[in-house]
């Protein structure tokens, strides 16, 4: 499924070639959804053009910007291999509702006088915890007030089961998630649900 930003280049734009460079033609896809899955948030045009992008051969970058800026750069590229990728983002350790994308290797052949076509698919690097009760409507009888509460090298994020947010952390750490509340007495709770280590996003 095209999600993020196609550059495609007209013809006129071929013309342009300067003798011995190529140009590189780049569409994004959501590489979860070729797998049925989809990434988290809609990802609309405006937030692809705002995607970094570095093209680099085994020598030097020959390209490092966002994808908005690529689409007008008219960029040439000597014949040979390019490497390509994509991210969006900060990876935090912890943060809410932050996922940090980012595309797996790809590599394209750049010919004179030509334009090389290639793919980009972008994943979710960082990982995502979701919180639910299993008896919700039990909730309200033992917890006047709650929070889960996502822990990482220290640093703490909180949300609750219907505010909306998620919190995201570093693929490779370990996450430490706690039950805090109230109960309707009055009396303060903290459980430790789970300890998780090394955990990698979904892909």
């Amino acid at each position: 499924m095209l999600l993020l930003l196609s550059l495609l280049w007209s013809c006129q734009q071929e013309d342009t070639l300067q003798g011995t460079g190529g140009q590189i033609d780049l569409v994004i896809q959501d590489g979860a959804a070729q797998a049925n899955r989809s990434l988290p948030g809609e990802v609309t045009e405006e937030l692809a053009k705002q995607f970094s992008l570095q093209i680099r051969d085994a020598y030097k970058n020959w390209y490092k910007g966002t994808f908005g800026d690529y689409a007008t750069s008219n960029t040439l590229f000597a014949p040979g291999k390019y490497s390509i990728s994509a991210t969006h983002g900060e990876n935090p350790d912890v943060a809410l509702d932050n996922p940090y994308y980012v595309s797996e290797p790809t590599s394209v052949d750049v010919v004179a006088n030509q334009v090389a076509s290639a793919t980009v698919r972008c994943y979710v690097g960082n990982a995502m915890a979701t919180f639910a009760f299993s008896k919700p409507e039990q909730v309200q009888t033992v917890l006047s007030s709650h929070e889960f509460v996502t822990e990482v090298k220290g640093q703490k994020v909180s949300c609750t089961t219907n505010d909306g947010h998620n919190p995201y952390f570093k693929a490779g750490e370990t996450a430490v998630f706690y039950l805090k509340g109230q109960t309707p007495a009055g009396k303060s709770i903290e459980h430790k649900i789970a300890e998780i280590t090394d955990v990698q996003p979904r892909k």
